[in-house]
């Protein structure tokens, strides 16, 4: 039976021995008298075990080894959720996903004037730069001072739902996914090209510094190596035909549990070719290696500032990538490759490098981490712990234990795991009253690919029943408590009403809300000024009583746009109507078949109305706001209604 877990009272204990971490220790050098700046490059989907420093003998990242051979590598470091914005939110709050409502890629923090770790920082006289992807809302940076980089535009809606716990029926073919597993550049891929710009702006800002200037926190986030898996040729070259293929022992896809059943058929992974299979595996090394390419041109940017000599480097990402691993890709798992992450910290001028710790963090405990070193207080109710005094003394005590929770998309219900000594435990809520709850269970040591579940081993039955108590005396409550929260909350959502306050993201709408032209039917359709909300521009549609149209002749405003086959896109638009007319949002093919129509309902006051549609095939899709619906128009009906903005975006899908 395992040892219990210590209680959150462990953080007085750690923070005793913070003080001996001070003194002359074996591998400590004496830390620069002023405030360290701290550069944190978290890249994207990085599964730990494919970079050179963490034992793979094919992949190329020298320049990621170097930073290992300069700092300390975690070799039992996990993410706070296997998917993009949980373990984002829970990087910039400091907080277990459960504790900051971080469900999904479709939530945000409870307020923008979190107590964030950006915050913190600023309040610690440090200037706070966001550099890259944080995949936040469009509305939010949580207290960065400074962004390098534009992006993170994405709106939240906090809504989510919970796949049918019998509803295993896969669709015909693979995901649109493996479609995007080939060769290209930066004009293909906008991984590539956000990333560029990466490297290129935070450099800018670390050859721009001077002495004297505050300390910095600069956040680089880079997208690679998450897929699309579009890479250039040579880098694909070095892993043609190396890349060894997942080890999937016979029978082991029968049994895996619920949930990951789930997320094959869900994201439609569950025959997906052996040549594609290779060939992705392949490519994601050689992103792998460019992102790591990437990375050296930025070392060498810091390398020529003034900043040189005090100055944190630390390498993590958000999470891992399956690659076809127990028959599951992308993340949203438990197993090592999704839920371990590298964690590597180098300050040569404190702590001497070449080092490994192999005790289980986390996210968490890198947050309080970076607030040490700032010199800032964390608030009480931040989980995880400081690495300080672990970081300058192999020998001082550490907890050993990490969590990691998903609540999100193509799942039954959530589940939790617990990483402790060389055992791992996972908990699955059960989905109804038809389905029991399941549990994973696995000793690292004796079973490092997880194929071996022991949680019903009669000999097992006291270590899940302590893992399990650890888990609720760590989060404060039981996961079955968790998931029914997570299940309210996207019942609920966030019912937004700020939409005209997001760029538009679509070249054809333009970039504000001054977007309108006068191409609808001379006297009907007009740019009006003070016409949309807060007295901007809108577009005014009036019809008196007795003007009927002909009957060739609409009463709408057209857009045209091209959209992709198999993408979700969500249009909708603020609107208010008054007199006897309801306002109509559509979009129709080319020969005006209708694929969306929304109305507007009763109000005659502002409102929003929006809905999401795919199409079958890549086309142009014309975008039509009806002043009113035809039968009103054609009709003695009389009013005016008006049009504020509209939203029109690509959705990206959940596991993005």
């Amino acid at each position: 039976m395992p040892s219990p877990i210590p209680s959150l009272s462990r953080r007085q204990m750690l923070k005793a021995t913070a003080s001996a971490a001070t003194l002359p220790l074996l591998g400590l050098h004496a830390a620069p008298a002023t405030k360290p700046n701290l550069l944190v490059i978290m890249s994207d989907e990085h599964t730990a075990s494919i970079t050179g420093c963490y034992g793979n003998k094919i992949v190329q990242t020298p320049h990621l080894d170097g930073l290992a051979a300069k700092g300390v590598t975690f070799d039992a470091c996990y993410t706070t959720s296997p998917l993009c914005v949980p373990a984002r939110l829970s990087f910039t709050s400091g907080k277990y996903i459960s504790r900051n409502g971080a469900w999904s890629n479709s939530s945000w923090l409870p307020s923008n004037e979190v107590a964030s770790l950006p915050r913190l920082l600023n309040d610690a006289g440090y200037e706070t730069v966001l550099c890259g992807k944080m995949h936040y809302d469009g509305t939010r940076r949580y207290g960065f001072s400074k962004e390098l980089v534009r992006g993170n535009n994405s709106r939240k809606t906090g809504r989510g739902g919970r796949r049918k716990a019998d509803d295993l029926q896969g669709k015909p073919g693979i995901s649109g996914r493996f479609r995007d597993f080939r060769v290209g550049g930066e004009k293909d891929s906008g991984i590539i090209r956000n990333d560029l710009s990466v490297t290129r702006e935070a450099a800018v800002y670390l050859k721009a510094r001077k002495e004297g200037d505050k300390p910095f926190f600069l956040f680089a986030g880079y997208l690679a190596p998450h897929f699309p898996l579009i890479v250039p040729q040579e880098y694909w070259d070095p892993y043609i035909d190396r890349v060894p293929m997942p080890v999937l022992p016979p029978g082991h896809l029968d049994g895996l549990p619920l949930n990951y059943r789930h997320l094959r058929t869900g994201f439609n992974n569950e025959d997906v070719p052996d040549d594609i299979v290779k060939k992705g595996r392949e490519l994601y090394y050689g992103l792998t290696q460019w992102l790591d390419e990437q990375l050296g041109l930025l070392f060498k940017a810091l390398d020529e500032s003034v900043d040189a000599e005090n100055t944190v480097i630390v390498y993590t990402t958000d999470h891992g990538e399956n690659l076809g691993e127990h028959g599951l890709w992308w993340k949203n798992c438990m197993y090592e490759h999704a839920a371990r992450i590298p964690l590597i910290i180098s300050f040569p001028p404190r702590w001497q490098g070449g080092q490994r710790r192999t005790l289980a963090c986390s996210t968490v405990d890198l947050v309080q981490t970076l607030a040490d070193l700032a010199g800032a207080e964390a608030p009480e109710d931040w989980d995880g712990d400081s690495l300080v005094s672990w970081l300058s003394d192999a020998k001082a005590p550490w907890k050993d234990l990490a969590i990691s929770q998903y609540y999100a998309h193509n799942i039954a219900s959530g589940y939790v795991m617990l990483r402790q000594g060389p055992w791992k435990y996972v908990y699955h809520s059960p989905p109804d009253d038809q389905h029991p709850a399941e549990e994973e269970l696995y000793n690292l040591t004796a079973d490092p690919g997880e194929f071996r579940n022991l949680a019903r081993n009669p000999a097992q039955v006291e270590r899940t029943k302590a893992m399990l108590a650890a888990i609720i005396k760590e989060l404060g409550e039981h996961p079955d408590e968790t998931e029914a929260r997570a299940r309210g909350d996207y019942a609920k959502g966030y019912e937004r009403t700020d939409f005209a306050k997001l760029p538009l993201r679509n070249k054809h709408f333009g970039q504000n809300t001054k977007f309108w032209d006068e191409r609808g039917t001379p006297g009907r359709h007009t740019i009006v000024k003070g016409a949309g909300r807060d007295g901007s521009p809108g577009l005014r549609f009036h019809k008196p009583a007795d003007d009927k149209l002909p009957p060739n002749e609409n009463s709408h405003y057209d857009q045209w746009t091209v959209v992709k086959k198999d993408v979700t896109y969500r249009v909708g638009m603020w609107l208010k109507a008054e007199g006897d007319l309801r306002p109509m949002l559509r979009m129709a093919t080319k020969k005006s078949a209708s694929v969306l129509e929304i109305p507007s309902g009763e109000s005659r006051d502002w409102q929003f109305i929006e809905g999401t549609f795919k199409v079958d095939r890549t086309q142009k899709l014309k975008l039509q706001i009806f002043g009113g619906a035809k039968g009103e128009i054609r009709q003695a009906h009389s009013g005016t209604s008006y049009v504020d903005m509209i939203l029109f975006e690509e959705v990206r899908e959940e596991g993005k």
